[in-house]
């Protein structure tokens, strides 16, 4: 079953590949995405510490923009 993304910049995943607005992420096997994604994208609060998540956040800032799915 498939851990829920907690990220606001999670677009969609397909085996071990990671797609969201910043990057696309390719993992070596099923263990290095699911430490990556109970670390981050599917943490509740620990996704706000990815540097791809800051490094959005800062650019959506820095423009006045936002993003919906905050």
């Amino acid at each position: 079953m498939s851990k829920a993304m907690e990220c606001p910049y999670f677009v969609w995943e397909e085996k071990l590949i990671l797609h969201c607005e910043m990057a696309v992420q390719t993992f070596p096997d099923k263990h290095c995405r699911d430490d990556w994604v109970n670390a981050l994208c599917g943490n509740l609060t620990g996704y706000k510490e990815c540097p791809l998540c800051r490094t959005l956040d800062d650019y959506y800032e820095r423009e006045g923009k936002t993003n919906e799915k905050h």
